[in-house]
């Protein structure tokens, strides 16, 4: 099982992007996710530390992924970027993150990038090419980056769990994504990989 499954993101969020003025998406409803170190339970202590090409995230796997680099061609552009993940085939069960430049159309401003709009197209374009369905969602920020949690579901009980992060200054969007083939997504590893990734820059 492989959630390659990034690309249709880009094509929804080009028309957005340069829309609408940024809001202020810190509100009340905004949950702020806590920055937790690894676990030093035998069960996470060996997990492998990913640090992105760029430099601008980190993320623990349960073993060392695999890179794979991966391009959009779009209207605004051709977008290249690195998808990161491990399966684990045992489980059944796999592990995603990636960075990309979000594509602007010629002399966009980024000060008028819409997070929230953003968040939208991406979750929206991830249901789609997984041909999933959205089944909860939360606003969250990491550090004061906005971001999304969401909980999506697929055929043949797929389940999936993916946290979606905008950089509105650099700008880039964040994913890190676990999917699981026996519908559960609320097992220990799976929080400890989400709740390890760091937006560096």
């Amino acid at each position: 099982m492989k959630l390659r499954l990034v690309t249709v993101i880009f094509a929804l969020v080009v028309p957005l992007a340069a829309c609408s003025p940024r809001k202020n998406t810190e509100s009340a409803v905004s949950t702020p996710l806590p920055q937790t170190q690894l676990s030093s339970d035998s069960q996470t202590s060996t997990w492998y530390n990913y640090v992105s090409f760029d430099g601008s995230y980190s993320v623990n796997f349960p073993a060392k992924p695999e890179e794979s680099s991966q391009s959009a061609n779009l209207a605004a552009g051709d977008v290249e970027y690195k998808l990161v993940s491990y399966d684990d085939k045992k489980q059944q069960r796999n592990y995603t993150a990636t960075v990309a430049g979000i594509p602007l159309p010629p002399g966009a401003n980024t000060n008028k990038l819409d997070p929230d709009k953003i968040l939208d197209a991406s979750r929206d374009g991830f249901a789609k090419s997984s041909l999933s369905t959205v089944t909860s969602e939360t606003k969250i920020n990491l550090n004061g980056y906005p971001g999304r949690e969401v909980i999506f579901r697929g055929q043949n009980n797929l389940a999936i769990k993916g946290r979606f992060f905008i950089n509105a200054n650099t700008p880039k969007i964040y994913q890190v994504i676990v999917g699981d083939n026996s519908g559960n997504v609320d097992f220990p590893e799976a929080q400890t990989f989400l709740d390890s990734f760091a937006i560096k820059n």
